[in-house]
């Protein structure tokens, strides 16, 4: 046995193969949870309307009236996340259209549905992710965690 050669009998020679169904589509996975429909339901009139207006894709929210309307009034295509806030704000009749709260050094935001009262759940998007939660609890978080809210 050569003393500068390492051995490799520790490692195992065999390794069990993985077998994939062919017929069987892998599972997609989602970047984040949805709300579910009953915390949708502290928002909307229709949750279940709602969450399936977060399930759509760009080319099923710009086939609808609103998602089409926001796509012709913007210069540059807005991204799918903007479309699909403007489809759930025009789903309900309480809310008041979608708003922005700048954060820290105005790189990052939150965007949400202005429910027109800061104590009121609402839908807010922040780093990818819908929460249902108040605009004003919201905030409060952020400053609690260091996070300057313009």
């Amino acid at each position: 046995m050569n003393p500068f050669k390492p051995s490799l009998s520790h490692i195992p020679q065999y390794v069990a193969p993985v077998f994939v169904d062919p017929q069987k589509p892998p599972k997609a996975k989602r970047h984040s949870p949805l709300p579910s429909v009953a915390t949708l339901a502290r928002v909307f009139d229709d949750p279940k309307q709602a969450r399936a207006i977060l399930e759509m894709s760009r080319a099923q929210l710009v086939e609808t009236e609103a998602g089409a309307a926001r796509v012709r009034e913007c210069y540059n295509p807005p991204s799918t996340a903007d479309i699909r806030l403007h489809v759930l704000n025009a789903c309900d009749a309480g809310l008041h259209g979608v708003e922005a709260i700048a954060l820290h050094d105005g790189c990052d935001y939150a965007d949400y549905l202005n429910t027109g009262d800061t104590c009121a759940p609402t839908l807010i998007r922040y780093k990818g992710r819908y929460r249902v939660q108040s605009v004003g609890d919201f905030v409060e978080v952020l400053q609690r965690r260091g996070v300057r809210v313009d």
